[in-house]
């Protein structure tokens, strides 16, 4: 039996879900040979001990491309987006008190007078930096929203792909937190699988595993079961957006867009 070990934490439930789904659709296609995913979600608050799962810990993961974390390790890049760009789609939870406020940003100038408070370590801090806008980032995802609360910040900000699962676990009936109603910004942040350096049969398997998931329509049915509800609900297309840079990008995700982004502009 063939069996390989994902790394599947430092992230929210939903995306977790989805990304072992994903995996496991892909290995359901080595018809010849019995598989075993061993799914560890072991979270590890420090970056440098995250971009190490590929030494030893984890054969595979899925992390945002470019991720800086991963800078200067031996890993294999599988470049084939696994969720059309969704988590780029970023939504905002805020204070309900400071809801006039944001309703009057319409442009990324409009954005940098504002905080947004970022858990240590993610990839998001690295980014919205580079577009000049301000950073608070320290901390654990956990106690975020506890520190908005108190006004460290005036935003924290999350994929279209988790924030309403985030939201319902986390925030709950707070009635001093809501989901931003008409805003989104947007920067290229595609999820891919790395695959650990010495697993070259691996990363062939993955690879031609997705492509044939992608031209079946397997993965387009992953992605509806679990983010198509959340991109009907939350009004994508109706949103005012802010358009924001990638710098970690590169390779042939260089120009990467979402095609949800290419969709809502058509509307």
């Amino acid at each position: 039996m063939y069996q390989l070990t994902f790394w599947n934490g430092n992230k929210s439930v939903v995306r977790q879900q989805y990304e072992l789904q994903v995996l496991t659709e892909v290995v359901r296609t080595w018809h010849r040979q019995p598989w075993h995913i061993n799914n560890d979600v072991t979270n590890f608050p420090k970056a440098e001990d995250e971009g190490s799962v590929l030494s030893g810990f984890a054969d595979v993961t899925v992390t945002v491309a470019g991720n800086s974390k991963f800078a200067g390790r031996a890993k294999i890049v599988i470049d084939q987006p696994i969720a059309k760009g969704l988590l780029g789609l970023r939504l905002l939870i805020i204070k309900r008190a400071q809801c006039l406020r944001f309703a009057k940003v319409g442009e990324q100038a409009d954005l940098k007078p504002l905080r947004a408070g970022i858990p240590a370590t993610w990839a998001d801090a690295e980014i919205l930096r580079a577009n000049g806008c301000q950073v608070v980032e320290r901390g654990s995802f956990e106690e975020v929203f506890a520190r908005l609360k108190r006004d460290e910040f005036d935003y924290v900000s999350l994929g279209a792909n988790e924030v309403l699962d985030v939201y319902h676990n986390m925030v709950g009936d707070d009635p001093e937190l809501m989901i931003e109603p008409t805003l989104m910004l947007y920067y290229p942040l595609p999820l891919v699988f790395y695959v650990a350096p010495d697993q070259l049969d691996l990363a062939d398997h993955i690879r031609t595993g997705l492509q044939q998931i992608e031209r079946n329509g397997v993965l387009a049915q992953c992605f509806d079961d679990y983010y198509g509800f959340p991109v009907r609900q939350l009004n994508l297309s109706q949103r005012r957006v802010i358009e924001l840079d990638n710098p970690l990008l590169q390779g042939k995700l260089a120009g990467y867009q979402s095609p949800l982004m290419t969709t809502a502009k058509a509307m």
